[in-house]
């Protein structure tokens, strides 16, 4: 049952769009607690041990795919990438100020000279997590990056430093 909770836990951090690194961390604190779960032992019955060994399984897909927040922003995605456009077009301004787009809330919108726009979801004017859609051809996907993630058509998650 312990197995399922963190499993749970783990999917709704990465739901969530926690940091990947924080979710690295998560996982490889909690692996530890969950590996002697799947120990056979006599006393456990098969259904708990076969319960335990699938949350382990699912577990330890979320760092390694982050799906969760895959599925989570495929169901987003043609809203952030219409919004990016009107960003673009002008008829959306550039700059601070909390907006809802979707299920986000962004603080900023930013643009690169190359037409990339960035929209912040954490931190503050010295850097933090943005979701950043491309423009083909580009080279540059953000400024300053620790980490980006592709999530499919032009879009990056990263992180801002």
């Amino acid at each position: 049952m312990c197995s399922v909770v963190i499993t749970i836990v783990m999917i709704v951090a990465s739901l969530n769009g926690v940091e990947p690194l924080l979710i690295w961390a998560l996982s490889l604190m909690f692996l530890f607690l969950l590996l002697p779960l799947v120990i056979p032992n006599d006393r456990v019955h098969i259904s708990f041990r076969v319960i335990s060994i699938v949350s382990l399984v699912v577990f330890v897909s979320v760092p390694f795919t982050n799906w969760p927040y895959m599925v989570a922003f495929s169901s987003q995605k043609a809203m952030l990438t219409s919004y990016a456009e009107r960003v673009r077009s002008g008829e959306i301004a550039a700059g601070n100020g909390t907006r809802r787009v979707g299920t986000y809330v962004v603080l900023a919108v930013r643009t690169t000279p190359e037409g990339n726009v960035g929209l912040q979801l954490s931190g503050g004017a010295g850097g933090g997590v943005y979701l950043v859609q491309t423009v083909p051809g580009c080279e540059m996907v953000w400024y300053n990056t620790n980490w980006e993630q592709y999530l499919g058509g032009g879009w990056y998650r990263v992180y801002e430093d």
